[in-house]
């Protein structure tokens, strides 16, 4: 197995970035992100921290994203209250749950699980092939 500069494995490094990703500590992950990236040689290592910071923050557009369209619903859902409440009288709540608050978690879980598996197969030095992003950081980092 190759070794760092820290002198452990360039798989345990990858986990290392790849389990910062998962504790939501995004000052974490840039922090060891950075280390790799100008410290290290280890090709893989450094495709390795520039995916997880990618796709760190793929999964927090989409949470932005769906936090903004419940922002949304709520404002319209709100109107609707107030509107009805007018002619009936009823102000209580339309809806007992918020579709986009499980969404918003379901990608909070499914991050949580890739990066998991992803700092797994960083221990073996491998990982999950995504195509054109792979490509992108290949074509990069080259």
């Amino acid at each position: 197995m190759e070794k760092s500069r820290l002198g452990i494995s360039v798989g345990i490094v990858a986990a290392v970035v790849y389990l910062a990703g998962l504790l939501d500590g995004f000052v974490l992950l840039l922090v060891a992100a950075f280390y790799v990236l100008f410290c290290e040689q280890n090709e893989w290592l450094r495709k390795s921290a520039v995916k997880a910071v990618i796709l760190y923050l793929a999964f927090a557009v989409i949470g932005l994203v769906l936090g903004l369209i419940g922002d949304v619903f709520g404002v319209v859902f709100d109107f609707i209250r107030w509107v009805t409440s007018f002619v009936t009288g009823y102000s209580g709540s339309l809806f007992s749950f918020s579709l986009t608050g499980l969404l918003s978690d379901l990608v909070y879980f499914v991050r949580g699980v890739l990066f998991l598996i992803l700092a797994l197969l960083a221990f073996k030095q491998k990982t999950i092939s995504f195509g054109p992003l792979d490509r992108a950081i290949d074509k990069q980092l080259s």
